[in-house]
């Protein structure tokens, strides 16, 4: 089976695969949901994304992993201070 990690690694680099831009996920405690995140508020709204974010949670509530789609700024210093808070997920390539 694959880890929650391994799992949302897979979404951030599916997102930015298909669709560009910055994708990133980040989770504030261990047994809290993963937040994945894109930069692109347009992105955001599209149909297809929305089409991309309802598979994925099916995906998720198989598999009993709790993730959240939403539009964040991926600013320097966000990143940063997520990446000393939390398990930050960035640059999948």
């Amino acid at each position: 089976m694959i880890s929650e990690y391994n799992f949302v690694k897979r979404i951030v680099k599916d997102s930015e695969r298909k669709f560009g831009g910055i994708t990133f996920a980040y989770r504030t405690k261990p047994n809290n949901g993963w937040n994945i995140c894109v930069n692109n508020a347009r992105l955001y709204m599209t149909e297809d994304f929305n089409k991309f974010c309802i598979v994925w949670h099916k995906v998720s509530k198989r598999l009993g992993i709790s993730i959240i789609f939403c539009y964040c700024d991926a600013s320097e210093n966000k990143l940063v201070k997520l990446s000393e808070d939390s398990s930050l997920i960035l640059n999948c390539y």
